[in-house]
């Protein structure tokens, strides 16, 4: 009869096994050739010899980055009784973060809150108010009030979906209503899908008082409905919302520096509804790689932006510092303002060799225009955020793509009204009924059905080298090309125009840990 082994036999069988008689630092390094972390789980299973190995914060965090390329650490504001790098609550953060990012298929869009800039908005207005250069969509765009080496700031937040959502289906309401209207008010085609929310908003609104001094005009608002009751309930709701998100917007503070551009002093201006959010770990935890930029410039713009550059950084590394002074440090930082200026390739080459810049890791070029990458090295992070350059882009020229298109000069455009936005927002007024026309009666502008026949020559898609991981995004708008004369635009100055940039990779919740950059 065989005997069963004495827990003499098994300590014996267990010092023998050549994968517990290496040391744990080897172990450790066995492990990051392991495909998966779900391969790490199943060797820490096999046996508490490799538990307690490959249950360590290095373990995990080599995992992370090598496989999505973020760079994690204990932050040492962990619970009590966990302040050691390995101690479970830390690795089991770990765990999750790794599971969030397993779980993202592939990149998708990361996006930042726009919550800071030193240039101001076009004309005071702020439906251009910077978040909207932040939220990639054909419709909303941010224009500055300065017209050069202009500081963007973006957080990465926690997104409200249904707050996202419940926009999304207040803008869809206002275009149904707003549809039969525009189609009797005016006599060229009108898609609504194009116009921005501030403009459907304004032109609800018109349609809307109308309606309530019971004038033809506002009936349209109702015209077809099954129950207009039942509607005009739905209608007031609308106008409600409409005046809450106006109220919101107002809330934006902006204050004055003093500046040496065109335009004299520079308007600052941060959007204080983002305080309470930044100051709650459950809100201002998220951490995400990037791995691709899109930015476009298509639109009907007077002044689109030619030129700039993105950085990115730790938003939380100065965390001791109150968010105005914490934002303005960063706009003020020398990876912010050794962008300055730097309009053309030859500059970016020139600030390289002079060491203002960190050394050019890849370039590329398309019909839209050329980007340059720098690479991420850390002797190149600035403070008061970590920061570190990573592209400078620059757009073709449209004189350029004049030549392309049609071979010669266009004649110059014959719009009236545009000052750097797109098509200006129609009157609900009966003498735009009588009239059956925009602002503007003398029909599209050449430059108009340029641009629109350009908008995909006027987007860069630009794949990032080397992954960047980060909690924030700083968006230099260095120059613009001035298109005032063809608008007939008459502002004394140029500002910069742009209609989006948009992150793509992969973010998660990172609890207590800290982006190691």
């Amino acid at each position: 009869m065989e005997r069963a082994p004495s827990r003499s036999d098994v300590s014996g069988m267990l010092q023998q096994t050549p994968l517990l008689c290496i040391p744990p630092e080897c172990l450790l390094y066995v492990s990051c050739f392991l495909e998966e972390g779900m391969d790490v789980e199943a060797l820490e299973q096999t046996c508490k010899g490799c538990l307690k190995v490959l249950r360590s914060s290095k373990a995990w965090q080599h995992r992370i980055s090598s496989e999505f390329g973020l760079d994690l650490a204990a932050s040492g504001r962990v619970p009590d009784g966990c302040s050691a790098l390995g101690a479970p609550s830390v690795v089991s953060q770990l765990k999750q973060v790794y599971k969030q990012l397993k779980a993202q298929k592939a990149p998708t869009d990361v996006r930042f809150r726009g919550c800071f800039t030193d240039g101001g908005c076009d004309g005071g207005q702020m439906r251009y108010w910077v978040d909207n250069m932040f939220v990639p969509n054909h419709w909303e765009s941010h224009c500055t009030d300065a017209g050069s080496d202009v500081a963007c700031i973006g957080v990465l937040l926690e997104i409200d979906e249904p707050a996202a959502q419940e926009a999304a289906q207040h803008r869809q309401y206002l275009i149904e209503r707003c549809r039969i209207a525009s189609d009797r008010l005016f006599e060229m085609p009108i898609d609504l899908n194009t116009w921005t929310t501030a403009e459907l908003e304004h032109f609800f609104q018109e349609l809307y008082t109308e309606l309530q001094q019971r004038n033809a005009v506002g009936a349209l608002l109702i015209h077809g409905v099954p129950d207009p009751r039942e509607e005009m309930a739905k209608l007031e709701l609308a106008m409600q919302r409409l005046e809450q998100r106006q109220r919101s917007l107002n809330s934006i503070v902006g204050y004055r520096a003093q500046g040496d551009g065109p335009r004299g002093s520079r308007l600052k201006m941060l959007d204080e509804r983002i305080v309470p959010l930044v100051s709650d770990p459950c809100q201002c935890n998220r951490a995400a790689v990037l791995e691709h930029v899109c930015i476009s410039r298509a639109g009907h713009f007077s002044c689109p932006v030619s030129c700039g550059a993105v950085a990115v950084g730790d938003f939380r590394a100065s965390d001791d510092m109150d968010l105005a002074a914490r934002m303005e440090a960063i706009a003020a930082s020398d990876c912010s303002t050794a962008l300055n200026g730097v309009r053309t390739r030859a500059d970016v080459e020139a600030a390289v060799a002079v060491g203002r810049l960190p050394p050019i890791a890849s370039s590329g070029s398309s019909e839209s225009g050329e980007w340059v990458e720098f690479s991420p090295l850390s002797s190149w992070r600035h403070a008061p955020a970590a920061l570190e350059t990573v592209l400078w882009f620059r757009f073709c020229p449209f004189a350029e793509m004049r030549r392309r298109e049609h071979g010669d000069e266009p004649r110059a455009a014959a719009s009236a009204g545009a000052s750097g936005r797109s098509s200006p927002t129609p009157s609900a007024s009966p003498q735009n009924s009588e009239s059956g026309a925009s602002d503007t009666d003398e029909g599209e502008p050449i430059l108009s059905q340029l641009v629109e026949s350009t908008d995909a020559k006027n987007s860069m898609q630009i794949p990032l080298r080397f992954r960047r991981c980060t909690n924030m995004a700083l968006v230099k708008l260095i120059w613009h090309e001035d298109l005032r004369q063809e608008w007939e635009d008459d502002h004394p100055e140029p500002n910069i125009d742009i209609n989006y940039v948009q992150f793509l990779g992969r973010s998660a919740e990172i609890g207590d840990l800290r982006l190691r950059l």
